[in-house]
């Protein structure tokens, strides 16, 4: 699985990782623009953050060309920080 960019996947899970109790959702995001959550993962560490991040764009993209996910930073009182919308391509 590829993602369209890193970049700002990267700078988001960093800016997580620096925030005490942030956390991410993912959500698949259908051709309508409607969105559907599909986990939830707290930000201890950004190499733990990165790997779960990738499981659940591989899972996402299953058999599928392609996938257009949100992934979201969140603070613990569940207010949003910054989103970041991307596609995932197998490799």
């Amino acid at each position: 699985m590829r993602w369209q960019d890193e970049t700002p996947i990267h700078e988001l899970i960093a800016e997580g990782a620096q925030i005490d109790n942030a956390y991410l959702t993912v959500a698949r995001v259908g051709e309508d623009r409607k969105e559907a959550q599909i986990g939830s993962q707290p930000v201890h560490d950004a190499e733990d953050a990165r790997a779960w991040l990738d499981r659940m764009a591989d899972a996402a993209l299953g058999d599928a060309d392609d996938v257009r996910l949100r992934v979201r930073l969140w603070r613990s009182d569940r207010t949003p920080i910054r989103s970041v919308q991307t596609r995932v391509w197998p490799v």
